[in-house]
């Protein structure tokens, strides 16, 4: 986002700046320009989004981290969801070196506790054969969590 959508970018740094607290995580395979501005950085592994937002989804419904009401009125199971396996596997979860179950654990503390998730995800997502299922992956995240039609919320 830093080299691809610079403006956009640039409010984005503005807003952490003038929000203290506010946190920026990246997920990307590459340390980029973006990561290095991030408080969280996930180095997601060619081909593993879908995992890891699956592994988060899972994580937020072991927790109780879900808005059981906002999902009731606006979607119509978590059956799919529920089947994902158990967070005790989260190492084989889209994450290729590191430490990929702490970062994931991580990644779905800061989700859950999050008062107005907002995500970006660029060409990098879309371009792909499973382009459609990268970005529905990223969406359940925010129907989980009610993060969908309220202020500074969504995906985008």
């Amino acid at each position: 986002m830093a080299d691809a959508f610079p403006v956009t970018f640039n409010r984005v740094k503005a807003h952490l700046k003038a929000n203290p607290g506010v946190e920026l995580i990246v997920v990307d395979p590459r340390r980029t320009n973006t990561a290095n501005c991030a408080t969280l950085y996930v180095p997601v592994a060619p081909g593993g989004d879908i995992p890891l937002m699956n592994a988060v989804g899972r994580l937020l419904l072991e927790r109780g981290a879900v808005d059981h009401d906002f999902v009731a009125a606006h979607t119509e199971r978590l059956r799919g969801l529920q089947r994902f396996p158990p967070s005790r596997r989260l190492g084989r979860a889209g994450l290729g070196r590191g430490r990929p179950e702490a970062t994931i654990r991580a990644l779905a503390d800061r989700v859950a506790r999050s008062r107005a998730l907002l995500t970006f995800y660029c060409q990098g997502l879309n371009q792909s054969t499973v382009g459609m299922w990268k970005n529905n992956s990223i969406i359940n995240l925010h129907l989980l969590t009610g993060q969908i039609g309220k202020p500074g919320a969504g995906p985008f």
